[in-house]
């Protein structure tokens, strides 16, 4: 009896891993046809993305998802094409995936609002809801359901859920705000009230508001510039003290990382580079995505790979953030927003953005 116990207890172990084998996120890349084209259907498990792509006149034509894998492969169930002498569109759709063509417009890659083709019977594109709703000088003009943080020069205004709230830490105003860093989940800034050095940081619960104090051990000279976020962790470069700090705003832990007037830094991979040219120098994280957004020469570019697409006509200032496929940037006084499925929106206007953009706005 207890040998027969043991017996099925193994097969379940067996069939349990199997199942796990079966259904855990891997690579895959298979190719199909559909309407007539070929398909190749990549996922990066790595990256989180989906790839879907066909070929055209020589030309590819990419559409790349934002997802966990999706438990099936074979995605796309239909593939339409919209052309004119200069311009073409090519739209995949499946039941599963949140479709939007990819266009090219002469020898470049195009949004779909500027390829010329655009065509309700074709595409209809999601749509943000409008608003106009102001809160202490800011204008809401779309909801997308996000949170802003704006500077004051004392603290924040936090907008979200259709209210504000004044979040203030400071005694005396403090016009720039160039040490202020974000992570997905904390927006810390640096104690201005202190001199030459800080030795607090106040750090903001970015989903629900909430503020806190943290005393740090060690003492940071404002001559500081922060490298990158990875994994949750902020790394910085005390170019006075010559120091390189790993912080931990989660757990409000500080520990100092360089070692014999070497530091780190991430290009894929850790790699030690000299104190003396951290300091020197600006260095700042590479941190690999399926999607990148650039500006060129104030053109606002989505980048995958090596293709490269224009997302906007609008000459623009700064770009603010990047989550996942969306991106948001200011124009003049106005901040918009963009991503492949939503297009070109704007959400906030503010008359300080014209003015001064060092880490005015964070958007979670």
């Amino acid at each position: 009896m207890k040998r027969k116990g043991i017996l099925a207890i193994g097969c379940f172990v067996v069939v349990l891993i199997m199942i796990v084998a079966i259904c855990w996120p891997r690579d895959y890349e298979v190719s199909y046809e559909v309407d007539g084209y070929d398909v190749i259907e990549r996922f990066d498990k790595e990256m989180g993305h989906y790839f879907l792509s066909i070929e055209l006149d020589d030309v590819i034509y990419s559409m790349p998802l934002e997802s966990k894998q999706l438990g099936s492969k074979h995605l796309v169930k239909s593939v339409s094409v919209v052309t004119d002498d200069e311009a073409t569109c090519v739209l995949m759709k499946g039941d599963k995936i949140l479709s939007y063509p990819v266009c090219r417009d002469g020898e470049k890659y195009v949004d779909y609002s500027l390829s010329g083709l655009e065509d309700d019977e074709f595409y209809e594109r999601e749509k943000i809801d409008k608003t106009n709703e102001e809160y202490e000088g800011v204008s809401i003009l779309g909801d997308l359901g996000k949170s802003y943080y704006v500077w004051d020069y004392k603290g924040y205004y936090r907008i979200a859920d259709k209210k504000s709230e004044r979040i203030e830490f400071f005694s005396k105003e403090s016009y720039y705000n160039k040490l202020a860093i974000s992570t997905e989940e904390y927006l810390l800034t640096p104690n201005y009230d202190e001199d030459y050095v800080f030795t607090e940081i106040f750090v903001i619960n970015m989903k629900n508001g909430k503020l806190s104090s943290w005393k740090l051990k060690e003492e940071i000279s404002f001559n500081t510039y922060c490298l990158g976020v990875k994994d949750g962790l902020v790394y910085i470069v005390d170019r006075k003290n010559k120091a390189e700090y790993e912080l931990d705003p989660k757990r409000k832990r500080i520990e100092r990382i360089d070692e014999k007037g070497t530091g780190r830094v991430w290009n894929g991979e850790w790699s030690e580079v000299s104190m003396t040219k951290l300091v020197d120098e600006d260095y700042s994280f590479e941190i690999e995505r399926a999607l990148e957004y650039m500006l060129d020469d104030k053109t606002l570019i989505l980048k995958e790979g090596k293709r490269e697409t224009i997302a906007s006509e609008k000459r623009v200032d700064k770009i603010v953030t990047v989550d996942g496929d969306e991106v948001f940037y200011l124009v003049k006084d106005e901040l918009f927003s963009y991503s492949p499925l939503y297009g070109e929106n704007v959400v906030l206007k503010w008359s300080e953005l014209g003015f001064n953009d060092v880490n005015s706005i964070f958007v979670y």
